[in-house]
């Protein structure tokens, strides 16, 4: 409901400048015509149940991101939420792609940081080298684990190769712009998400609660599947993010990839067994 009132506001203003700051304004009520509390208060509402010491209302926080990012972000057939024509949502999703997608995705980031706090010391004797992929996690924090991994999955997932021709009306069953993307490739000059994503430390931490969520046992089984999700987007980062000519720190990118899937696989059970019954044989 906050995410459909914030887009009506969007669009009551004349141009999607004036909603872009509308949206950052503090002003508090006014709903449909004032622009209520605005996005960015929103947003910050959902840094805060995230930070509660409570994991109910860090969950809460994070299906809320989850599904302003829906309300914005997904394409529909004729009337979309809130009976608008797709000029309408095509406006507010533009704007929200913008200016508020990368902050969204920040905050969904503290939340995963939030879950790596939690991880539990490794078992004595696990070796220095795998230390980090052999802990674990409560079964209290699964949930928190598959909402996390599904809005950061649902926010690369994004369409940032939309052009202008977007936001004309378009005839039902024409394809639009969404949350359907299988690379991730924001446009170089978008703002922060090439620094974000040729980090490795935001893949270091996702191939860590994976560790931990693939400890967990079947109170992990879906958020186990969210993570897989995530680190597939995160392994499709486009060459695009370092400028598309193999600078920057996209090789150390690709490597830091490539290192994870190995010490995964190496930490696998199967692996694990089949590398026991080959030293028994031996």
């Amino acid at each position: 409901v906050a995410a459909l009132l914030a887009k009506l506001a969007l669009l009551d203003a004349a141009t999607a400048a004036d909603a872009a700051s509308m949206f950052n304004s503090d002003a508090a009520g006014g709903g449909h015509g004032g622009g209520g509390a605005g996005l960015g208060s929103l947003l910050g509402r959902v840094s805060e149940l995230i930070a509660s010491a409570d994991t109910s209302h860090a969950i809460v926080g994070v299906h809320i991101l989850e599904s302003t990012v829906l309300e914005f972000g997904s394409p529909s057939s004729g009337a979309t939420g809130g009976g608008l024509r797709w000029a309408e949502h095509a406006l507010a999703r533009r704007v929200f792609g913008r200016d508020f997608l990368l902050p969204a995705f920040y905050t969904a980031l503290r939340a995963l940081e939030r879950i790596r706090s939690q991880l539990s010391p490794p078992p004595f004797g696990t070796p220095a080298g795998s230390a980090r992929l052999g802990m674990s996690l409560p079964s209290s924090m699964a949930n928190l684990v598959n909402n996390c991994a599904s809005v950061l999955g649902l926010m690369l997932s994004w369409d940032f190769d939309s052009g202008p021709a977007a936001d004309a009306d378009a005839a039902d069953g024409e394809t639009r712009p969404g949350l359907n993307a299988t690379v991730v490739r924001p446009p170089a000059e978008a703002g922060d998400w090439p620094a974000l994503l040729s980090r490795t430390e935001l893949l270091s931490c996702a191939v860590e609660v994976y560790a931990a969520a693939a400890r967990g046992g079947p109170a992990f089984s879906h958020a186990r599947h969210e993570l897989r999700q995530l680190l597939i987007m995160l392994a499709s980062v486009s060459h695009r993010v370092s400028g598309g000519d193999g600078g920057g720190r996209y090789p150390e990118y690709s490597a830091c990839v490539l290192s994870a899937a190995a010490a995964l696989l190496s930490a696998h059970p199967l692996f694990l067994a089949a590398a026991g019954g080959a030293a028994d044989a031996a």
